[in-house]
């Protein structure tokens, strides 16, 4: 993230110790329509409700899911115990 967005980076360093952040990326559909023939052929023949995925970053840790509701839901959390 650092060499693409660097002016974010600096500052979701320099303010970590007063905002709680994750970072999360989101595809809806997990593929490139105009790159990858494959997966245009497998989407127009599929069913795109179940494609999609969520990357999150927590410190040095990414995980994928296939909920795309991750973001909305640690954006609701209550953090403040």
């Amino acid at each position: 993230m650092e060499s693409e967005y660097g002016f974010l980076a600096d500052f979701l360093e320099s303010n970590s110790d007063r905002f709680e952040f994750e970072v999360f990326g989101v595809s809806l559909y997990g593929g490139d329509f105009k790159h990858q023939a494959a997966f245009k052929k497998d989407f127009l023949d599929g069913d795109p409700s179940k494609l999609g995925y969520v990357l999150r970053q927590s410190g040095a840790t990414i995980t994928e899911s296939d909920d795309l509701t991750v973001p909305i839901m640690w954006a609701l959390e209550d953090n403040s115990v």
